[in-house]
């Protein structure tokens, strides 16, 4: 029974500083930071080399950061890897990262 009690106080006392904590954050001092929007894009592609396979994934990443309404300059890659699959076969993986 002790049991219990001990986890309903700490369950009362989680809520009660879960319900105080979104109050702290939103402090006035804090109003005047600014929000930027970070979107990820990711794409694989398949070509007969590791260079055109990550050049056409992160062609077509742009492509669709671009269709977002991001332009090149506001994109960086954050990752990109290719993997030998058979002989003259490639993937290449890329995630591309956009902030406005």
């Amino acid at each position: 029974m002790k049991s219990i009690v001990k986890r309903a106080a700490a369950c009362a006392l989680f809520a009660a500083v879960a319900g105080v904590g979104p109050m702290v954050l939103a402090s006035p001092a804090s109003a005047s930071v600014s929000v930027k929007e970070t979107q990820t894009f990711t794409w694989t592609s398949y070509e007969n080399t590791a260079k055109k396979a990550i050049q056409k994934a992160t062609t077509t990443t742009l492509g669709f950061a671009a269709a977002a309404r991001y332009s090149p300059a506001q994109c960086g890659v954050t990752w990109s890897d290719s993997t030998r699959i058979t002989a003259g076969y490639y993937a290449g993986s890329v995630v591309l990262s956009c902030t406005r």
